[in-house]
């Protein structure tokens, strides 16, 4: 097995994966670390039509959804009682797609390792360098075995964790501290799947539901951390309280158990750095956006097929590509949150709620949290140990 890359991705996301399949078809030689061996149970999610021109970038077939399930629409009750409905018929893209996110992630990664990536599964950091060369050495502890890989460059693809960006001294800016109560379950009940969203706001936040594959579906309650009390997070009868308040999503849910309630981070943030020298942050490692905007997966995606055209455009000719990429997320986030703010203006009927009064205030980028003590500086041969 090769020891020396062109480029080590740390995380296999969506990000990672294309990231990794965007660079392997500019003639890069790509390792990726992921620490899951892809058995855990992702939450299942839904991509918009658009999603087949970022397939086609990466020359992913379509045959890539045939374990997936179509998403025909989006209804949603926001800004008043009665239920409307965007229809993906008038999409030039054609339906969307609710996906199985485990084996969606799976299919991705599995490309990038037949375009050529190397992979480490299950894999974890334990010792990061960067050599006053620019150079990068890694430790992971692989199979129980210490392995060292080295690279001209690295990505941080690590998801929220935002493992590499915190080490070198990125701060994240939050801009809310919203959170998804989330549960999975067969449908009980139901006969057919209906194939589309549902997005149904009420006092405290707003209640997302999607069918998935497999005969199942997937519900979320989004609210502000700080306005649910902590010790009823995890009770389905507290759950199943605040569900019976909704008018139509509790009907999508008649029957079927309310169980295994998990809690989420889905706040929005962009971190003070996202690049420094011989290294980027993609993906949710540099923002993240609300989950109302459907941009997870799409983001994700586009994310790493960006970082492969800067990674190229800054070893072939422009030593500045790095600096633009920050500059081009900074501006992309202000874009986000002026639609932020149109879309939760929309919503009026509550007013006076905390939760809405949030969202309906200006907000300058966010807020600094605060330099964590335990953060190591890994410029010039300095250790990190990640356990």
């Amino acid at each position: 097995m090769a020891t020396k890359f062109d480029i080590i991705i740390i995380g296999g996301g969506p990000a990672g994966a294309s990231a990794a399949i965007s660079l392997l078809q500019k003639g890069y030689s790509v390792a990726i670390i992921e620490k899951t061996d892809y058995s855990a149970i992702r939450a299942g999610e839904t991509i918009q039509p658009q999603i087949s021109s970022l397939l086609n970038e990466l020359k992913i077939s379509k045959e890539i959804f045939n374990h997936h399930m179509p998403s025909n629409a989006i209804q949603s009750v926001w800004g008043e009682a009665s239920l409307k409905e965007n229809n993906f018929i008038y999409n030039p893209y054609g339906h969307g797609w609710h996906l199985n996110r485990l084996k969606f992630d799976k299919q991705l990664i599995q490309h990038a390792e037949k375009e050529g990536a190397t992979l480490f599964i299950n894999s974890h950091v334990k010792t990061i360098v960067q050599h006053d060369t620019g150079s990068w050495m890694i430790r992971l502890l692989h199979h129980s075995q210490i392995k060292t890989i080295n690279a001209r460059f690295i990505i941080d693809a690590t998801g929220r964790s935002s493992f590499l960006v915190k080490q070198l001294g990125g701060v994240r800016k939050n801009v809310d501290h919203l959170i998804g109560l989330v549960t999975t379950s067969e449908i009980r009940y139901q006969p057919i799947q209906e194939n589309f969203v549902l997005v149904e706001s009420e006092k405290n936040g707003w209640w997302y539901s999607a069918d998935i594959p497999e005969n199942k579906i997937v519900l979320a309650f989004m609210t502000d951390a700080d306005l649910i009390k902590k010790e009823y997070c995890n009770a389905e009868n507290f759950y199943k309280k605040l569900l019976l308040k909704t008018n139509f999503t509790k009907n999508r849910y008649s029957g079927s158990l309310l169980e295994n309630i998990k809690i989420y981070a889905a706040n929005s943030y962009i971190m003070t750095k996202t690049h420094g020298i011989n290294w980027m942050a993609i993906g949710d490692a540099a923002m993240a956006f609300d989950p109302l905007s459907s941009q997870g997966i799409y983001k994700a995606i586009k994310s790493g097929i960006n970082a492969g055209a800067i990674i190229h455009e800054q070893f072939t000719y422009n030593i500045n590509a790095l600096e633009n990429y920050s500059n081009s997320l900074h501006a992309t986030f202000e874009k986000y949150m002026h639609l932020r703010k149109l879309y939760y203006l929309q919503e009026k009927r509550w007013s006076q709620s905390l939760f809405w009064k949030r969202r309906h205030t200006d907000i300058n980028t966010g807020r600094q949290e605060s330099q964590s003590d335990t953060r190591i500086n890994i410029i010039k041969e300095t250790a990190v140990d990640n356990t």
